[in-house]
């Protein structure tokens, strides 16, 4: 994301929310995508992988622009950070229903929150 004029914390909400809609919707695609993707010919998961990995970088450079300002911690990696991020909210296609009690807007802050602050008890 490269908008300048947000902080890496509304970038990193920016990307989640916008994959949470996204997944919204486009869920059946999106389930057979994450299902099926192991099935698809070479020449196209090769054409996935590229998009996919485009996708992953720009989470990575809003996650190492938070480490190199001090905003996020520097003792945590980086890579696994994104991973984990990318690894939570893809999985919402399979268990997340818009429709609910809870809106994407307020998963996306229920996951900003943990990633931000954990889920210990403040004490």
């Amino acid at each position: 994301m490269r908008d300048d004029s947000l902080d890496c914390e509304e970038k990193l909400n920016k990307l989640v929310l916008m994959l949470l809609r996204s997944i919204k919707d486009q869920r059946s695609s999106a389930r057979i995508f994450f299902r099926d993707m192991r099935n698809l010919e070479d020449s196209q998961f090769e054409k996935i992988q590229e998009q996919r990995d485009l996708f992953r970088e720009n989470y990575q450079t809003v996650i190492d622009e938070g480490i190199s300002s001090g905003v996020f911690r520097k003792d945590l990696n980086g890579d696994m950070i994104t991973f984990g991020i990318l690894g939570m909210t893809n999985w919402t296609y399979y268990w997340f229903d818009p429709e609910g009690e809870v809106s994407e807007e307020e998963l996306s802050t229920i996951f900003l929150d943990m990633i931000l602050n954990g889920i210990h008890a403040q004490k």
